[in-house]
């Protein structure tokens, strides 16, 4: 649960941008969103690519942290995207069992 919980932070924390004025119209207000979303997809990408850490630790608690990081980043070379649509896949479930 601590990738979903890391994802659902950077995706509703309070952006790091300072806005220094309000903007001035409806093209100015996306503008600035659209810059806040890119500013936090690099996040989400790097919340993925360290999901296989603690199941690595769990198996092998001997290792150090560069070569644990080093193995997270070989397991999840190319399951970027398959790990993504699975997330998405089981938001039903999770939001079903959050209802209750």
């Amino acid at each position: 649960m601590l990738v979903h919980d890391l994802i659902y932070f950077v995706l509703t924390s309070p952006s790091l941008l300072v806005v220094t004025s309000m903007p001035t119209s409806i093209l100015d207000a996306f503008e600035l969103q659209v810059l806040i979303y890119i500013l936090k997809l690099p996040g989400i990408i790097i919340c993925y690519r360290y999901f296989m850490l603690p199941y690595i630790l769990a198996e092998n608690p001997g290792v150090t942290a560069d070569r644990v990081f080093e193995i997270c980043m070989k397991t999840m070379d190319c399951e970027i995207p398959d790990t993504a649509l699975l997330m998405f896949t089981l938001l039903g479930w999770v939001m079903l069992g959050n209802s209750f």
